[in-house]
């Protein structure tokens, strides 16, 4: 393969030719040979817009339980149902949850189809393996305008053909639904009559079941905690829930928060849950996820965490 993909257009070439000339030495070769750059350093491949939402794009996290749960009571403060109608006319033109994460120079140049990226992404041999491609962990022109078909179709942005976060956490998401989420029997059946939010690590992903194959939400993708701040395992229950709930350590809005291990809680962040490196241990969803599975849940309901994140 040689410096540059083929391009649909001559005029599209050229400027890909330019492009590809000032980012120096060998294109081929992998993000992490020219391109050393930390998961948690890529960036946003297109500008996040102003949110009208509660929050900031990347809410931290609740590390030790809430100071004024009235444990005694069992207290509940739900100020009424999430509004999806209400909720859609709050929504950014641009939906962090498609937006895909790239090495700096990568988003600073804000390029587009045709352009074909010729860096192999932080997920190569992941999106390779479930696009079904030959899986070598090298970025190849089929590769990238495979990756780059998929991430049209799925509406993700930049659509370069790079692996990144965004569009393995799509393909991984893609694959559960097709499946089912609980096909391995991962997660706990619980007993007749209630409902337990299945939190599976290995795969990134959030769903509620009522029996081993009664699924009643999702799934949806998620975002669990980071190197040094892993989201604990186990089988607990929801111990209180708060809508409006603000940290108390980073006085920092954690919307739909409903706590279920210490100060570690199922909530909703505004930016993107494929944020990478990860929280600092909460269970973080989009908005409109956070929402329809605060209604859902209830107080007392069963949360089961279970598998492992890569890296923590």
């Amino acid at each position: 393969m040689g410096r540059t993909y083929a391009c649909r257009g001559a005029r599209l070439c050229t400027a890909a030719l330019v492009v590809l000339s000032a980012l120096g030495a060998e294109t081929t070769a992998s993000a992490d040979d020219h391109h050393p750059v930390k998961l948690e350093d890529y960036v946003a491949g297109v500008p996040f817009q102003q949110y009208d939402l509660p929050g900031p794009a990347d809410t931290p996290d609740q590390g030790l339980p809430p100071k004024h749960v009235d444990h005694s009571h069992d207290a509940e403060e739900n100020r009424g149902d999430y509004d999806e109608e209400e909720a859609e006319e709050e929504q950014a033109p641009i939906d962090p949850q498609q937006v895909e994460w790239l090495p700096p120079d990568e988003a600073a140049a804000g390029r587009l189809s045709p352009y074909c990226t010729p860096l192999a992404g932080p997920y190569q041999r992941d999106v390779e393996r479930l696009l079904g491609l030959p899986v070598d962990g090298k970025q190849s022109e089929d590769d990238c305008y495979a990756i780059q078909r998929y991430q049209q179709e799925s509406e993700i942005l930049p659509d370069t053909g790079f692996a990144g976060p965004t569009t393995f956490g799509h393909l991984r998401l893609d694959l559960a639904i097709r499946q089912g989420p609980n096909a391995g029997r991962q997660c706990m059946t619980p007993a007749k009559g209630q409902r337990v939010a299945c939190v599976d690590l290995t795969r990134q992903i959030v769903w509620v079941q009522t029996s081993a194959s009664n699924v009643v939400f999702g799934p949806v993708s998620m975002r669990s905690g980071r190197t040094g701040f892993a989201t604990r395992t186990g089988r607990f229950k929801v111990y209180w829930r708060h809508r409006d709930h603000v940290s108390d350590l980073y006085d920092a809005p954690m919307p739909f928060s409903q706590f279920f291990s210490g100060g570690q809680a199922l909530h909703a962040i505004t930016g993107s849950v494929y944020r990478p490196p990860g929280s600092h241990g909460c269970v973080n969803l989009s908005t409109p996820d956070a929402g329809r599975l605060w209604n859902i849940m209830k107080l007392h309901d069963q949360v089961h965490v279970f598998g492992h994140k890569s890296g923590t």
